[in-house]
């Protein structure tokens, strides 16, 4: 009888695995799919800013897409399933992201105290990369950025990949490898901006790791997002404080 348990588990397993790599591969598909069509619009735009944002649009669209086409999930659902509805509106959310943007501002306050106590010269190229931008891509950029980006790596990838997590461990604790593996997913597109000891994707895993953490704990995508917006809000203040200088 044991044996036979043990095979039925086997299997069990199994089939989950299966599952879970047709999805991913679903997934993977619909993204890059989406992400083509955004950016192939992007390219009809003569504005490099405004191409900037479509191919941002990309990630919450792919999301959206798979959640209906894959997870079947009905429409009016889908804020619920992305930790955006109503219930997810609370002051937690609004504490821990306000602690996450503190953790980050302390990291990039420290970097430039030991840059200067090491006369070293730590360039980011985010003036370089964004110098020149309009008003109205400013706002894109801590309104837009921080929904688009939040949706796809926190409320998104950490929500599927925690299975990994469950699989490992008592079912209740903090998900580090889903958190983990979607800070460094985050973190790698910032290794284009070529900055100083890759300063940008490092503080970029660490924003990964902390707003993880928040959206986790208090079950709300707000406490990223209100982070992620805070974070762009004071680099672009920063931006235009150097370039008056």
């Amino acid at each position: 009888m044991e044996s036979k348990g043990k095979i039925s588990r086997a299997g069990h397993d199994s089939a989950d695995f299966s599952a879970v790599l047709v999805k991913a591969l679903a997934f993977v598909a619909i993204f890059f799919l989406t992400y083509t069509l955004f950016s192939a619009a992007a390219l009809l735009s003569s504005d490099n800013f405004l191409a900037d944002i479509i191919a941002e649009l990309a990630f919450p669209a792919s999301v959206v897409f798979y959640l209906i086409a894959v997870d079947r999930t009905p429409i009016g659902k889908i804020a619920e399933k992305l930790y955006i509805g109503r219930k997810s509106i609370n002051v937690n959310a609004v504490a821990f992201g306000i602690l996450v943007f503190l953790a980050i501002f302390l990291f990039e306050l420290a970097i430039g105290i030991l840059a200067q106590a090491t006369n070293t010269q730590v360039n980011t190229n985010v003036g370089t990369i964004f110098g020149g931008a309009p008003v109205w891509f400013i706002f894109a950029a801590v309104t837009v950025v921080p929904i688009s980006e939040e949706i796809l790596f926190r409320a998104f990838l950490i929500t599927k990949l925690s299975f990994v997590d469950r699989a490992i461990s008592a079912r209740g604790r903090m998900p580090w490898f889903a958190i983990s593996v979607s800070a460094v997913i985050f973190a790698l597109p910032h290794l284009a901006y070529n900055s100083t000891y890759g300063i940008e994707a490092i503080g970029a895993l660490l924003f990964g790791i902390l707003s993880g953490y928040a959206f986790v704990r208090t079950k709300s995508l707000y406490s990223s997002i209100l982070a992620h917006a805070m974070v762009n809000a004071v680099a672009f203040i920063v931006m235009f404080i150097v370039a008056t200088l």
